[in-house]
């Protein structure tokens, strides 16, 4: 449960109506959640079909928005907002986000950024990260990745980092859930492809539309995921005794209920692995440790509410001129940058300025980047915005 229990309220009612809209969409279809497969299943979803996301990211925003605490809005009332986020989560101020991330000043020398990546620095962080990988210390390696990784050692470094091990069993493993796949289909199958569909039509990742195709339909059917993610999705009232009690009831299977957008978070690792298991496992584990508080209504410090509260605090610090000019046109800036933070700029950046992000956001061990990210762009596009008179221009 979470620790605000007027948050754990928010989430419960949020995640009921995800479910009913989960529930009036089968019907519609008139289908049931799950049933036997009777043929192979599709790669993409019949043009005819009446399917349709069950929430995106502007949905997940107005909820966040809605929540507030009912102690405090007796003050709140004389108070001005400035910010959609109405929850007073704890936050860094500028010296303390200076501090944290102190290693991304401009004056120290980054792999990946900028055209100023010598072959010299190349070969020095490649001989670095040979030795990290060789003794075997996270710790160490995170402290490297935080300047970035030579692009040839990101799949090891990544697979060390979280973890990751594709042994036997795991292949063994993964083909189980292969089979399941042609064993059954559930609802939220169309769900899965149509999202699939859709990021197939952008130019960096149509070619991997069979690998993300793959990689969703076993993600779907991962139990592992249902009790080992960061933040739990499909909250209930009443705490499961164990893992297997909670296993049992949550829907799909992984405990995801797909929105519009979720495959994004798997395309980074498509350049990264030819591989479809380390693909998988991979992301997997990124996606249990970052992905999922991106998405997912919880108070916790690095989870999507409190990344919001942050962007927030940082933009109104930083550039309170931008912030107040924004607001003035009827345009919030949490409503320009939100759906960035909650893709974490996949489709909003280029590939390698992805990696590049998730390279600092692996060393950091935090989300924390994202905030500070999107406010940083805001104020380099102020001028431009400055000019804008309306919401439609700023967009």
């Amino acid at each position: 449960a979470d620790r605000l229990e007027f948050v754990e309220r928010a989430k419960l009612k949020w995640e009921k109506r995800i479910r009913q809209e989960l529930d009036a969409m089968a019907a519609e279809l008139g289908v049931p959640l799950q049933r036997v497969r009777k043929e192979e299943p599709p790669k993409h979803v019949p043009e005819d079909h009446a399917i349709r996301f069950v929430y995106d990211d502007n949905d997940l925003l107005d909820v966040l928005c809605n929540i507030s605490n009912p102690n405090h809005a007796a003050t709140a009332a004389k108070t001005p907002q400035w910010g959609l986020i109405k929850v007073e989560l704890q936050t860094l101020d500028l010296e303390q986000l200076r501090e944290e991330l102190r290693e991304m000043e401009p004056g120290v020398l980054h792999l990946g950024v900028g055209d100023d990546s010598s072959q010299q620095l190349v070969e020095e962080r490649s001989k670095a990260f040979k030795s990290a990988l060789e003794v075997g210390y996270i710790p160490l390696l995170r402290q490297l990745t935080r300047r970035g990784v030579p692009q040839a050692m990101r799949p090891q470094v990544y697979m060390k980092i979280m973890g990751v091990e594709v042994t036997d069993a795991s292949v063994a493993y993964l083909e189980q859930l292969n089979a399941s796949l042609k064993e059954y289909e559930l609802v939220t199958d169309e769900l899965f492809r149509l999202d699939v569909t859709i990021t197939g039509n952008d130019d960096d990742y149509f070619v991997f539309e069979e690998m993300l195709s793959d990689t969703m339909s076993t993600l779907s059917r991962d139990p592992w995921l249902s009790h080992s993610c960061a933040v739990l999705s499909q909250a209930n009232d009443k705490p499961y005794p164990d893992a297997y009690s909670r296993q049992a009831v949550v829907f799909p299977p992984c405990g995801i209920v797909p929105f519009r957008g979720i495959v994004m978070y798997a395309t980074p690792f498509c350049y990264l692995f030819s591989d479809p298991a380390d693909v998988y496992f991979t992301f997997r584990s990124v996606y249990a440790n970052y992905c999922c508080r991106l998405h997912t209504v919880s108070s916790g410090t690095g989870d999507i509410l409190q990344l919001s509260r942050q962007f927030e605090v940082v933009l109104q610090e930083t550039n309170p001129a931008l912030y107040f000019h924004l607001l003035e046109k009827g345009l919030p800036p949490l409503r320009i940058a939100f759906n960035w933070i909650v893709f974490g700029f996949a489709g909003y950046l280029e590939v390698d300025q992805i990696l590049a992000l998730w390279d600092r956001i692996l060393a950091w061990d935090s989300l924390l980047l994202l905030p500070v990210l999107a406010a940083a762009i805001l104020s380099f596009r102020e001028e431009r915005l400055l000019k804008c008179n309306t919401p439609e221009e700023m967009r």
